[in-house]
């Protein structure tokens, strides 16, 4: 389990060797501010009953790294927030992924709205405060003589 204060939690380098080949893509899936308030019951919601969620969709996408991370504070950095880390091995896993892990995060914050006291209007602006962040990069072989 990653550190509530990671940037990302994900130790992208351990991770990367775990997939293999040239090619990997990652993302993050950033809960909106406005619900942040809820805490470790947000986090709880994301990560399900002894992290059901977690292991659904790690076993969806046998190949890919599927996290947790940050902390559901205004407190700490923009980067250091609650989010989810994906990583796999291509844009188009990543992509299905992404969608998944939106709905999701969609799933968590109903759950805790009416904690926060959320009405449609503000439940509908968390949703559509989701933010769905992916990149895509390509390894090269250093080579440096030496």
């Amino acid at each position: 389990e990653p550190s509530e204060g990671s940037d990302c939690g994900l130790d992208h380098e351990a991770a990367l060797l775990a997939i293999g080949g040239d090619g990997r893509s990652f993302g993050h899936i950033w809960l909106p501010d406005a619900v942040l308030a809820a805490g470790a019951a947000l986090r709880s919601e994301l990560q399900g009953d002894g992290g059901s969620n977690l292991a659904f969709l790690r076993r969806k996408y046998p190949d890919a790294v599927v996290q947790v991370a940050g902390e559901a504070s205004l407190a700490v950095p923009p980067g250091q927030r609650l989010h989810l880390s994906l990583l796999c091995r291509d844009r188009a896993m990543l992509a299905r992924m992404a969608v998944d892990a939106r709905d999701l995060a969609e799933t968590a914050i109903d759950a805790v709205a009416d904690h926060l006291g959320l009405g449609d209007d503000a439940l509908q602006a968390a949703f559509d405060g989701i933010r769905v962040c992916t990149y895509g990069l390509q390894l090269e072989a250093d080579d440096e003589a030496g």
